[in-house]
C-alpha cells in the first residue's frame, strides 16, 4: 500500500510541476518585441490633424499612425488620446495600450 502511495504523490508532483511550466508557455510571449506606449501627438495630413503614436521598443522610438507596421509583426490599426489599439499580425490578434 505504502509504495503505490508513493508512487501516486511522485505522479501527482510531476502534474503539478507540469501545469506551471505549461502556463508559463502561454502566459510569456517574449519572442514578440516589446512594445509601449509612450506618448500621443498630432500631425497635420491633408489638412487634418491625425493622431500618432509614440511607441518605445526593443529597438527605439517609434512614431506611427493607424495602418502602419512596427517592428515587423505589429499593426496600428486605432490611435485615441490615451491609448492605442495594436494588431500582433502573426496572431491576428488586437490589444490596447494605455499611457502609463
Amino acid at each position: 500500500g505504502g509504495a503505490a502511495g508513493g508512487r501516486g504523490d511522485a505522479l501527482d508532483g510531476r502534474v503539478d510541476v507540469a501545469l506551471p511550466e505549461a502556463d508559463e508557455a502561454v502566459a510569456a510571449a517574449p519572442r514578440w518585441p516589446r512594445i509601449e506606449l509612450i506618448g500621443v501627438g498630432t500631425q497635420q495630413h491633408d489638412g487634418a490633424p491625425v493622431r500618432v503614436a509614440v511607441l518605445a521598443g526593443d529597438r527605439g522610438v517609434v512614431h506611427a499612425v493607424p495602418g502602419d507596421e512596427v517592428l515587423e509583426v505589429y499593426r496600428v490599426t486605432r490611435v485615441d488620446a490615451d491609448a492605442v489599439e495594436v494588431e500582433l499580425v502573426p496572431e491576428a490578434r488586437v490589444f490596447r495600450l494605455t499611457l502609463r
